[in-house]
């Protein structure tokens, strides 16, 4: 079954856990957990999440702070894109 909403704390620490242990020679992604998880804390970021048996397959961002994503985030935004040329 799948489900939607608004992730909790725990989805957020589920779903950079996961990007930690993927990643896990990039040592940015320990850096970038702290800054999401405190953004959506602060409500500068709010990410959704789409769960398949409680596991988070899928995830959204929406930064309403555009220096969160433009200042804190900026490596992660160039690796972004770079993946997707």
């Amino acid at each position: 079954m799948f489900i939607y909403r608004r992730a909790t704390l725990k989805d957020l620490n589920n779903i950079w856990d996961k990007d930690i242990e993927q990643n896990k020679d990039d040592k940015r992604y320990i850096k970038w957990k702290e800054e999401f998880i405190l953004a959506n804390k602060e409500e500068k970021i709010v990410t959704f999440v789409v769960l398949k048996d409680e596991d988070p397959i899928g995830q959204i961002s929406v930064a309403f702070d555009p220096l969160c994503l433009k200042v804190k985030c900026r490596d992660m935004c160039v690796m972004v894109k770079k993946q997707l040329t």
